[in-house]
């Protein structure tokens, strides 16, 4: 057992920041008060995802960070600006209600003979001053040898696929598929406006499916991208969702699916996100290349409790995503760092990074466009109702704890009154819990006439060209499509230090870093950008809209996987990499611990 000592912790270490967090100290600090509520003390931890969550609170600001040690592993940051309205009801303050952190933690990493595990938990405030949450040990469950019942659900898988096997040797009359030539079927999670979306719609369109060789998308349901894809001349076949639950529904979509992909005479698979990782499974059982593109920046044990509520996948199901990593011919990743999270899973060898684009010429040409009918800002501004002197910090993207947009909220509030001219536009935000608790927030704190909260709009052009600074606050992200955007607009991109964001932001050249998880640390950056001059923030801008054009290009990454597709319908044994160019599938990030 561990001889992890939080209140010893306390004593002897000393958050970064220094005297820059102790200006505003009130005279006296009130008290400080938090709570490790999951999971409870004397709770029988299981070897695999747990999550730790609780609540912590300072009445004079914030918390800055909250972290977690398990054993004598380093400190952990936890995610901060979950909701909690029973703290908010206890205490009547604005910052209350985002007093909620969490953190989810594989103990399938702990050694066999780990039976006691110490943890502690440690909140930081904004004045340097550190308090111990929580200090606990746990008893940890044995590693599972398997039982009966778990035996009896195998053989009920093996046995539904083998009538899947059964149903798909049978003849299809007029079968048309022509060995070597590219018919394409994709298995889409979402055909909504989000980044993993785009990045797919604009591979389709630059590669010429639909037009250059037969497409058919299949997806879960119906988005704003359906008929976008349909004009291309792409066939979108609206299934009803990914059966996930129990193996009897998803063995029943498999066979559909395979069915049906069978029928069309496809010849090679693409499957975009890893909630579509039934797309591999059916190419497995069709003997058909498939190129998986990744964009979660998750280890493989931590995506299920990111992407799913808890215990939604049937445990014989997540296997078989699991597996699937090793069997798909290539996967594809938009950022190095995310890669290598999935190494050990598959074959290194099969996995490439690809680095995301956008259309830079498209863009160039709506840039022109503004720019023709006088002050391009001012005009957009006018367009949007925005002040036209003001300081604009836009953050784009739905609102969920990884995007950090409460941190971000707090951090703004706490800047307003040295920045009477800043303001924060958070768009894209949508109904629901977590965003309807950020408008709250903004609302309980003031902030009504500084920080809109604003819903999602299919172009953000005119966004871009009013803001003065994007902001990307995710604590995991791979390479988000916003920020390749705001870049090529010329906009300085202020940014955390993750995964692909550390491969186009370099520090105050193309933009601006810093650590994810810290209210604190957000407070600094944004008074960063904000004290610096119009003039110096666009020359940071003009730089990271030449990197972009430079390096990211939407034809770069759509010429590769077209010509990785080819390949792959061609010869299914082929190496990616030999049919990637290396100068696209070999740009790695900077050397760095993988996140989250």
């Amino acid at each position: 057992m561990s001889s992890f000592d939080a209140h010893a912790w306390c004593r002897t270490t000393r958050r970064s920041g220094g005297d820059a967090k102790l200006r505003d100290m009130p005279d006296v600090q009130p008290p400080l008060s938090g709570s490790l509520d999951t999971p409870p003390n004397g709770a029988l931890l299981q070897r695999g995802v747990v999550q730790f969550a609780g609540w912590a609170f300072d009445e004079a600001a914030p918390i800055d960070r909250v972290e977690i040690v398990l054993g004598d592993r380093p400190p952990a940051r936890m995610r901060l600006g979950l909701v909690r309205e029973d703290v908010r009801e206890r205490w009547d303050i604005p910052h209350a209600r985002l007093a909620g952190f969490e953190a989810m933690l594989d103990l399938a990493e702990l050694p066999n003979a780990v039976d006691q595990l110490r943890v502690g938990v440690v909140a930081s405030t904004m004045y340097g001053q550190r308090f111990v949450i929580a200090e606990r040990t746990y008893t940890v469950a044995a590693a599972e040898l398997g039982d009966e019942p778990e035996g009896r659900r195998r053989a009920r898988q093996h046995q539904l696929r083998e009538r899947t096997k059964e149903l798909l040797g049978r003849p299809v009359v007029g079968e048309t598929r022509t060995p070597g030539e590219l018919d394409l079927v994709v298995f889409a999670h979402d055909l909504g406006l989000g980044g993993a979306q785009l990045w797919l719609s604009e591979l389709l369109r630059c590669a010429g499916a639909g037009r250059d060789f037969p497409c058919t998308v299949i997806a879960p349901q119906p988005g704003p991208l359906l008929e976008p894809l349909e004009a291309l001349g792409i066939d979108v076949h609206v299934t009803n969702g990914y059966p996930v639950e129990d193996l009897e529904t998803y063995e029943g979509s498999v066979a559909e699916l395979a069915a049906l992909s069978r029928r069309a005479g496809h010849t090679a698979v693409l499957v975009n996100t890893f909630c579509s990782f039934i797309g591999v499974d059916v190419a497995q059982r069709l003997q058909l290349p498939c190129a998986w593109a990744i964009h979660e920046s998750y280890r493989p044990a931590l995506l299920w409790s990111a992407l799913y509520p808890p215990g939604h996948v049937d445990p014989l199901i997540r296997a078989t995503a699991i597996r699937a990593l090793g069997h798909a011919s290539a996967l594809l990743f938009v950022a190095e760092s995310t890669r290598r999270l999935f190494l050990d899973a598959t074959d290194p060898e099969r996995a490439i990074t690809i680095p995301y684009g956008v259309d830079t010429a498209a863009i160039e040409l709506e840039r022109a466009r503004a720019s023709a009918s006088g002050d391009a800002r001012a005009c957009a501004r006018a367009s949007l109702g925005l002040p036209p002197n003001a300081t604009i910090l836009l953050l784009v993207g739905a609102p969920e704890p990884r995007k950090a947009h409460m941190t971000t909220a707090e951090a703004f509030a706490r800047l307003t009154g040295d920045f009477p001219d800043a303001m924060l536009v958070l768009l894209g935000a949508s109904r629901g819990p977590y965003a309807d608790a950020l408008r709250s927030y903004v609302a309980d704190a003031g902030l009504i006439e500084r920080c809109l909260v604003l819903p999602v709009l299919a172009d953000t052009s005119v966004w871009y060209l009013s803001a003065d600074v994007l902001i990307c606050a995710s604590d995991v992200e791979s390479l988000p499509r916003v920020v390749l955007e705001a870049m090529c607009f010329g906009v300085p991109v202020l940014a955390t230090n993750v995964f692909g964001l550390r491969d186009v932001i370099m520090d105050a050249t193309t933009g601006w870093l810093f650590e994810p998880r810290s209210v604190g640390d957000a407070e600094a950056a944004l008074r960063r950008v904000l004290g610096l001059s119009a003039e110096t923030r666009g020359v940071v801008g003009a730089k990271g809209r030449a990197f972009v054009h430079d390096r990211h290009d939407s034809t770069g990454y759509s010429a590769a996987i077209s010509r990785l597709l080819r390949g792959l319908a061609a010869d299914p044994e082929a190496k990616p990499r030999d049919l990637v160019r290396a100068d696209v599938a070999d740009r790695a990030a900077p050397d760095g611990e993988p996140g989250p």
